[in-house]
Order: C-alpha cells, then structure tokens, then sequence
C-alpha cells in the first residue's frame, strides 16, 4: 500500500511540476483546484484498493509478460504530460484559450470526476484490471461481467476516454485538446485489440460479447 501511495504522490508532484513549470507562475486558482481534486481522489482511492485487490495494484504498477500493445502504451505514459505542458503554456505564457466559456469548464470537470469514478468502478470488481494489454495465466485471470461490466465491455476505458476530454475542458485549454484527442484515438484503438485478444483466448468471453454488445457506450458502440 505505501509504494501504491508513494507513486500517487510522486505522480501529483509531477503533474504540479509540469503545469506550474510550463505555466511560469503560481497565481493560476484553477490549477490549484484541478490538483487538489485529482489528489484528494487518488489517495481515497489508492488505500481503499489496496486493501481489496493488493494483486490488482501490484499489476498495474508493474505488469506481467506478455505485453500486447506497447506502442499504445507509450503513447499514454505521453498524453498526460503532454495535455499538461500546453495547459501550462496556454493559461500561463501565451492564452491562446482566453475567453474559455466557464460553462464548457464545468462540463469538462463533470466529465473528469465521471471518468474517475467510473474507472475506479471497473478496478473495484475487476482483480484483473491491468496498465497492459495481457492475458493474465500468471494470475489465473477469469471473465468478470459484474457491476459497469454487465453495460459495457471495457468501462475502464470508457472512464478514461472521458477523463481525457475532460482534463483539457477543465483546464480551459483549447489547445491541449490535441494530445487529448490523440490518448482518445489510442484508447479507441487499444480497446478494439484487447477486445479481439480476450475474444480469442479468455474462457467465457466470446459468450460474454455477444450478451454485452458494448464496448464502451452503451446503445452505441
């Protein structure tokens, strides 16, 4: 557990260093929130899993062999600081976004916050959800169809596609929008493969997709 909140705190001090860095000053309120919120939910989060799937932390810190997909991978350890370098840039030095309507601000948090939520569901009842796309036959990895899996089939990048767009829209940075754009297309594009990996090798599953039909928003796709 301490490792686990060891690296959410290095992560937050990270994401501070990035923003404020690129930003060249201190006196941006909405910085301050954004981080305050994402920390304070991190270390709710982080012991609380912990505690219920300790193998689950463990793998998604340091996954398994078996790697599916690590072009994708490297693109999401990027997306994150790169959203955060043109946020900073943007609100800090040049405000390309000046005039970013408060109400599209509001939306974006709300998508933040659902996107983390969501996510978090899905690693509530999923032991097996891991950073990597891999069949788990280290940690005998079976079908989990309970709870935001009986809606959809990957709600963990369903949350995640919806924290990405809602990180530049809270932030009021038009601009970072691109390397969010850019996690989403890589989301998309990793959710098509794991589906096809675990249609092919994960006991139950082929069933399982055709009784949920979706991948990532229900009624649609």
């Amino acid at each position: 557990m301490l490792r686990a909140i060891g690296a959410t705190l290095a992560m937050g001090i990270a994401a501070a260093a990035i923003l404020f860095g690129s930003a060249g000053r201190w006196d941006l309120p909405i910085l301050w929130i954004y981080l305050a919120l994402m920390l304070a939910a991190s270390l709710v989060l982080v012991p609380l899993l912990a505690r219920h799937h300790p193998g689950m932390l463990e793998e998604r810190m340091r996954p398994g062999p078996g790697e599916r997909d690590r072009a994708t991978s490297l693109v999401l350890a990027l997306g994150m600081p790169a959203i955060w370098t043109l946020t900073g840039l943007d609100l800090g030095r040049f405000h390309w976004s000046r005039g970013f309507p408060p109400g599209l601000q509001g939306v974006g948090l709300a998508g933040v916050l659902a996107g983390f939520w969501i996510a978090a569901w899905a690693m509530w009842v999923n032991p097996f959800f891991s950073s990597a796309v891999r069949l788990q036959d280290d940690r005998r990895q079976t079908l989990v169809a309970s709870g935001p899996y009986a809606r959809v089939r990957h709600p963990g990048y369903a949350g995640a596609l919806l924290f990405t767009l809602g990180n530049s829209l809270a932030l009021g940075s038009w601009w970072s929008l691109l390397p969010a754009v850019i996690v989403t297309a890589a989301l998309v594009r990793r959710t098509q493969l794991e589906d096809r990996m675990l249609q092919r090798e994960l006991p139950g599953y082929e069933a399982y997709a055709r009784a949920v039909r979706f991948r990532l928003v229900p009624g649609l796709w």
